[in-house]
């Protein structure tokens, strides 16, 4: 399966989840890009779920990118979501696997978008890929945008993963906001799971954060981010499951 440029979604506004004009596997034959077995987006919901301008990979042409058997989006939550202009992953551009300039969540109206128990990635499989109870914001705010108890990778599996040269997040600004507890380089070697050089953030800091127009994983390599209260990874297991040399956020 050859896919260069996948729209994945566009959703037009209904009140009970009408996926009009869905594009899910747009195959253009690019022999350069490998995606085998890729499912990507699989809404099981019926209530007012409503998704705007999703797209959630945009692959431009990279060499030797091989995604198998990966189930990106299996289950996008309930309740009264609003998604505006949400780009999880815009770019996969490198030789092996190289995400640059991932925007997870780009929220221009903050005073009017609220986001309530949102989980945007929940995967229950057990077999190929799992990632389960990955919850990437939790927001019990309404306008003051408030970050609680976000999780934003929360990965509970098994063993066959190698995560090479991860490198999530390496903030260097620090000075206009308050990172306490900053992990960013939390070294878990085991015979299988290899991630060298981990570093993580997870902030006990005051609950009064009110964050407006966060850009959550705009850049890794330089900072002025505001990330409060987030466990980035607190365990990563799975199976069947090979990124090598993976720059999530760069």
């Amino acid at each position: 399966m050859k896919l260069k440029l996948i729209h994945l979604l566009k959703l037009i506004d209904s009140s009970s989840l009408t996926l009009k004009q869905t594009r899910l596997l747009k195959l253009t034959g690019s022999s350069s890009l490998t995606l085998k077995h890729l499912r990507l987006l699989r809404l099981i919901d019926s209530g007012l779920l409503r998704l705007k301008h999703l797209r959630l990979l945009r692959l431009i042409g990279c060499h030797s990118t091989k995604l198998r058997l990966i189930h990106l989006l299996k289950r996008i939550g309930s309740g009264s979501m609003m998604l505006k202009q949400t780009r999880l992953l815009k770019r996969i551009d490198s030789s092996l696997l190289m995400l640059k300039q991932t925007r997870l969540l780009k929220r221009i109206d903050s005073s009017l978008l609220m986001l309530k128990c949102l989980c945007l990635l929940r995967l229950t499989d057990s077999d190929l890929l799992m990632l389960k109870l990955i919850h990437l914001l939790k927001l019990t705010g309404l306008r003051s945008m408030t970050l609680k108890q976000t999780r934003l990778l929360r990965l509970t599996g098994s063993d066959l993963l190698m995560l090479k040269h991860w490198h999530l997040l390496r903030q260097t600004d620090s000075s206009s906001m308050t990172l306490k507890h900053w992990h960013l380089l939390k070294r878990i070697d085991s015979s299988l799971l290899m991630l060298k050089h981990l570093r993580l953030l997870r902030q006990i800091g005051c609950h009064s954060t009110k964050p407006r127009l966060i850009h959550l994983l705009k850049r890794i390599g330089s900072g002025s981010m505001m990330l409060r209260h987030l466990h980035l990874l607190k365990r990563i297991g799975s199976s069947l499951l090979m990124l090598k040399c993976l720059c999530l956020l760069r």
